[in-house]
């Protein structure tokens, strides 16, 4: 769905009913119910280029403090070039992550992630994980096309790249709708993989403590409340767009 959809599908709610959508050029501040937004670009304002991101860790620009203020090893900032955007790379060993547990937030989310893989598969870990429940998006076991939620939703092993890749997920709590779980959706540089999935477990629906690591390059992650509309969808994708090497 185009923003120009989203805004005609705008016009038929009722009055009085507030919705909110963005142009592909917007920023990820205007995304609705966004909570947290790890932008690398932001991190200029604390570190130089090459420098390990310390205890002061990556801050949250959602605006809802969701900071990833836990640090090991030696994750280290890239300022942006001709070449590539600002990034975070990650050799293996180190790691961010939050201290909100997200599975306490909400019960339904989508979550993106701009990044690409750095090391051999061996090497290739996951990327965006979580502390407290079996669960990733994007990179895991080698794999770019995965979708982990207390168990393996979608996996696709013959998918291994050092390529930058723009994941968007979602999960949705079905139980006021037909059918009796939740349902996970995964998009790939803007291709479907997965649509209305069930089969997310009970204990690993959703990320504890979202953690980012791995042997790789990561821009941008982000997270919303709420299930993935085509219009949160749209929006999400159009602002990430300008994350590009």
């Amino acid at each position: 769905m185009t923003p120009e959809e989203c805004r005609q599908t705008a016009a038929t709610v009722g009055a009085g009913t507030r919705m909110q959508f963005v142009t592909d050029n917007a920023p990820c501040s205007t995304i609705p119910s966004l909570q947290l937004h790890l932008d690398a670009s932001t991190l200029a304002e604390a570190y130089a280029d090459g420098d390990a991101i310390d205890a002061r860790g990556w801050k949250d620009s959602s605006g809802w403090q969701n900071h990833a203020d836990n640090v090991h090893g030696l994750p280290v900032w890239r300022s942006a070039s001709q070449q590539r955007p600002a990034l975070v790379e990650f050799d293996g060993n180190s790691r961010l992550w939050t201290s909100t547990d997200f599975r306490a937030v909400a019960s339904s989310y989508t979550v993106a992630l701009v990044a690409r893989y750095s090391g051999t598969v061996a090497q290739s870990r996951r990327v965006l994980a979580s502390q407290g429940s079996d669960w990733t998006v994007g990179f895991a076991g080698g794999s770019t096309s995965s979708f982990i939620a207390g168990q393996t939703l979608f996996q696709d092993l013959e998918a291994h790249d050092d390529a930058l890749h723009v994941y968007i997920a979602t999960m949705t709590d079905a139980k006021a709708q037909i059918g009796t779980g939740r349902r996970a959706s995964l998009w790939k540089d803007g291709q479907p993989l997965l649509t209305d999935h069930e089969g997310a477990t009970a204990l690993g629906w959703g990320p504890g403590k979202l953690e980012l690591g791995g042997q790789s390059k990561v821009i941008n992650g982000l997270w919303t409340e709420g299930g993935g509309s085509a219009c949160k969808v749209s929006s999400i994708r159009g602002s990430l767009r300008r994350s590009q090497y």
